[in-house]
C-alpha cells in the first residue's frame, strides 16, 4: 500500500519539478507537533468506505493565503460492494487525490476536476498514469505567480478511444503519421495537433482492407464500434 501511494505522488512530483523545484519528505507517522510557515504538512487517513466515495481531500487555510495541512481521505473498500480495492484501483484513487493535494482544487463549479474522461482529474478517472494534458495543466499551475489570475484554457487537445467493436484481435489506429494498437476491452488516449484532427482506422469490410479517416474534437470519447458491412465506425461515448 505504502509504494502505490508513494507512486502516484510522484508522478506528480515529476511534473511539476519540471518548472518548480521543492523538497518532500514522507513520514509514516503520527506526529502532534506545530506548524512550520514555510512547510504544509500532508496527513493520509485509510478508511474502510467514506460516504459512497472512494477518497477526499481538505485544505486547512493558514496566515498569508498559505495551506497548512491538506487531509486526504483514502478508502480501502468498493463504495458498492464492500470489495476491497485491488492495488491498481487504490493506485487511481491517489493519483486523482494528489492531483487535488498538489493545487487542482475547488476551481469553480467544477471543484478541480476535468471534463474529459482521458485525465485523471476526470471525477470516475480510473486511470493509473497522468494524461499529457494533467502534466500540462500542474506545469502550468505552478508555473503561475501568486498575482496571476487564474484563467480555463479549455480542454487539452486530446480524445480517448474506448473498444467497443466484436472483431476479437485488436484494431490498427493511426493519427498524425503515429501507428497505434487497441485490444478488446481497452482503452486509449490520444494526443491531437489542435483542437480537430483526422483519426484513421484500418478495416477489412468484404471487398478488401483500407484506412477509413474520421474527423476527431478534442476533448471527446468515442467509441471504436461495428457497423454495417463489416466495417468500423465512431461513436461519441
Amino acid at each position: 500500500m505504502r509504494s502505490v501511494i508513494e507512486e502516484a505522488r510522484d508522478r506528480w512530483k515529476q511534473s511539476i519539478r519540471a518548472v518548480l523545484s521543492f523538497d518532500t519528505s514522507t513520514r509514516w507517522l503520527s506526529a502532534d507537533q506545530p506548524y512550520d510557515a514555510s512547510v504544509c504538512y500532508l496527513e493520509i487517513q485509510f478508511a474502510a468506505q467514506i460516504s459512497g466515495k472512494l477518497g477526499t481531500v481538505y485544505m486547512e487555510p493558514g496566515s498569508n493565503r498559505h495551506v497548512n495541512k491538506v487531509t486526504m481521505r483514502l478508502a480501502l473498500q468498493s463504495a458498492t460492494n464492500n470489495r476491497a480495492l485491488t492495488a491498481d484501483e487504490l493506485r487511481a484513487v491517489a493519483l486523482h487525490e494528489f492531483g487535488h493535494a498538489y493545487g487542482l482544487y475547488k476551481f469553480g463549479p467544477a471543484e478541480g476536476h476535468s471534463s474529459l474522461a482521458g485525465s485523471v482529474m476526470y471525477p470516475s478517472s480510473t486511470w493509473t498514469t497522468l494524461a499529457p494534458g494533467d502534466e500540462a495543466t500542474i506545469r502550468d499551475l505552478y508555473r503561475l505567480t501568486p498575482t496571476e489570475v487564474r484563467q480555463d484554457a479549455g480542454p487539452p487537445p486530446e480524445i480517448v478511444l474506448y473498444y467497443a467493436s466484436s472483431y476479437l484481435y485488436g484494431i490498427s489506429l493511426e493519427l498524425r503519421g503515429q501507428r497505434y494498437e487497441i485490444q478488446r476491452s481497452q482503452s486509449l488516449r490520444l494526443r491531437l495537433g489542435g483542437a480537430q484532427d483526422q483519426l484513421k482506422i484500418w478495416e477489412c469490410p468484404s471487398a478488401g482492407c483500407r484506412w477509413t479517416s474520421f474527423a476527431v474534437q478534442a476533448g471527446t470519447s468515442y467509441d471504436i464500434v461495428d457497423v454495417a458491412g463489416g466495417r468500423l465506425g465512431l461513436r461519441v461515448r
